[in-house]
């Protein structure tokens, strides 16, 4: 049942509930931010950004413990809404981090908030704006092993490393993983050292996303281009 199209030639990006009563339904899209607090009858551009970049909406993560607190990631940076998404003001976020793709908040201290970003992972105290760069291109082309020529290091590995995806595991969220154009990393320290999975079993190495269940045992599963795959840790392939 249709409740709602996006205007002109803008492209919807991400779809999220920002609470509330009746639940404010909230799209990210890339000409800003949309929504409905009466269940999609009726709908309302919320937030037009501050320049072309910070038009382009990519995610909505509403808080985990705050009620009516929702983040919005934009390509041009971090925003926040603390009434359910009617109101959006900018957050401090580091220079080199102004393209984001997925925002988590860590379950464990609600203050702490990461920022996967086209350059890399950052975490930060959301409320300080005190922020730190956990993963980057440079110790990405590290852990991957991959070589690049010294004269032209930071352009080239840039241009080969391309950061897709963010998850953090439920039960332990200290254990991250990310995806990339160069395969999956994972952190079991909060991202302060990090080990990229084998490739075996792989028909590509870009990852596209990634989703962990929990269980006995637990499963972590890659989507790339025209695969979806799972992990066998005792064996290291997929």
């Amino acid at each position: 049942q249709p409740r709602w199209s996006a205007p002109g030639d803008a492209a919807i990006t991400h779809l999220a509930l920002g609470g509330g009563s009746p639940s404010s339904l909230l799209v990210a899209t890339t000409a800003g931010v949309y929504g409905s607090f009466d269940e999609g009858e009726h709908w309302q551009q919320l937030f037009d950004g501050i320049g072309e970049t910070a038009r382009q909406g990519t995610w909505l993560a509403p808080h985990p413990a705050q009620l009516g607190t929702v983040f919005l990631g934009t390509r041009g940076g971090l925003f926040m809404s603390t009434d359910h998404g009617r109101q959006w003001l900018p957050q401090r976020t580091p220079a080199a981090a102004p393209d984001i793709i997925r925002i988590e908040a860590d379950p464990e201290d609600p203050e702490r908030l990461y920022l996967l970003t086209s350059k890399g992972l950052f975490l930060g105290r959301w409320k300080q704006g005190d922020w730190k760069q956990l993963l980057g291109a440079v110790n990405a082309q590290e852990e991957t092993g991959l070589e690049v020529d010294n004269a032209a290091e930071d352009a080239e590995t840039d241009a080969l490393l391309d950061f897709h995806d963010l998850v953090l595991e439920p039960r332990t969220p200290s254990t991250l993983y990310v995806a990339s154009s160069r395969g999956l990393q994972r952190s079991t320290d909060r991202g302060a050292s990090w080990h990229r999975l084998s490739e075996t079993g792989l028909d590509a190495t870009s990852i596209r996303h990634a989703q962990f269940q929990p269980g006995k045992p637990p499963a972590l599963y890659a989507a790339i281009a025209h695969q979806v795959a799972r992990y066998d840790a005792e064996r290291n392939r997929w």
